[in-house]
C-alpha cells in the first residue's frame, strides 16, 4: 500500500519512531537487524526511513513501514536508479561489476535494491509515482517469512 502525505520527511521520521515506541494494536516493533544496519543508514542519508513490526501472535508475519521523500531520493540516487533499471537484463559477470560499483558509491548493491519486498526496492517503485508531486510517500509492506 502506498499513500501520500504533505508532512515533511522529518515529521514522518518522528512518526515512525513514535510508532516503534507505541506500536499499533497487535504489533510489536522490531529493532533494525544488524544485517540491515548499513541499508538503513544509506536509506536515511538518501531521503527515506523505515520501521519494522511483527504480528504479536505470529512473529513470521510483519509489516515494514517506509517514509520516503521522492525528490530527495531521486536527486541523490538518480544515477544508481538508471543503472538498476538496466541491471536485471545483464549477464552475471556484468551484474557483479555493477554491484561492486554501487556498493562502493552508495553502500548497497543492485541486488539488495531490487529485492522484492525490500524497503529500498519498494521505495524505488514509489519514487516514480511521487517524483512530480510535492508529497512524501508512506509505503506499507505486508510480509510473511517462509
Amino acid at each position: 500500500m502506498v499513500a501520500g502525505s504533505s508532512a515533511t520527511l522529518s515529521q514522518l521520521e518522528s512518526w515512525l519512531r513514535e510508532s516503534e515506541s507505541k506500536p499499533p494494536s497487535g504489533l510489536v516493533a522490531v529493532a533494525i537487524p544488524q544485517s540491515m544496519a548499513s541499508v538503513h543508514s544509506v536509506a536515511v542519508k538518501n531521503g527515506m526511513d523505515f520501521a519494522i513490526f511483527h504480528d504479536a501472535n505470529n512473529p513470521k508475519h510483519g509489516l515494514v513501514v517506509v517514509a520516503l521523500d521522492p525528490q530527495t531520493a531521486n536527486k541523490k540516487l538518480g544515477p544508481a536508479l538508471l543503472m538498476v533499471g538496466k541491471y536485471q537484463n545483464l549477464p552475471g559477470p556484468m551484474k557483479q561489476t555493477i554491484d561492486s560499483q554501487l556498493k562502493q558509491r552508495y553502500g548497497y548493491t543492485a541486488s539488495e535494491f531490487v529485492e522484492p519486498g525490500s524497503p529500498l526496492g519498494s521505495a524505488a517503485g514509489a519514487m516514480s509515482e511521487f517524483k512530480d508531486k510535492n508529497e512524501r510517500a508512506i509505503i506499507i509492506i505486508d510480509a510473511t517469512k517462509q
